[in-house]
């Protein structure tokens, strides 16, 4: 079996929440029966070095191996944990090396991450926290409805941990 990543750049999600996945994709892959043998998958990371398979609302991968000729357009919401952190994604290919299947085996084009915008909060009594570092960009959003309630730009030292109100 052989498999390779392809990486997207480093994708800035500081105060983004609820980020969606969107991306074009034609795809060889082999199905024999109900069992997959060269397929795609989608993955994430925090790192760029330990990637996370994506996974479907009952908790499985999600796999790309249709074997039809035409594109076919995705639109896939993202896990909680790329919220208001920076993340990558990657387009894996896995193939068995058994010499069946058709080329191309995996065509991803297009690829979009979108978010709603977030607003301003206004309630008042409502905070957030957050461990501040120095030379980071953070917002502090409220733990109610992520809605910023303070950005910290560049800090020269390390804060810590910092709660943010709206009075």
């Amino acid at each position: 079996t052989s498999s390779t990543i392809i990486i997207s750049p480093e994708i800035n999600g500081t105060g983004k929440f609820n980020p969606t996945l969107s991306y074009k994709y034609k795809c060889n892959g082999e199905l024999i029966g109900n069992t997959v043998y060269d397929y795609g998958t989608i993955m994430y990371s925090l790192d760029k070095a330990n990637f996370f398979t994506l996974t479907d609302a009952n908790g499985f991968p999600i796999y790309l191996y249709s074997t039809t000729a035409a594109t076919t357009l995705s639109n896939l919401p993202l896990p909680a944990t790329l919220n208001n952190t920076n993340f990558y994604i990657g387009f894996r290919w896995t193939n068995n090396n058994n010499g069946t299947g058709n080329n191309p085996p995996l065509v991803i084009d297009d690829v979009s991450v979108s978010v709603a915008a977030t607003g301003t909060e206004g309630d008042v009594a409502q905070s957030g926290t957050k461990n501040i570092f120095s030379g980071q960009d953070v917002y502090v959003t409220s733990a109610n409805d992520n809605q910023v309630v303070a950005r910290i730009t560049n800090p020269s030292a390390n804060i810590g941990c910092l709660t943010a109100t709206v009075a």
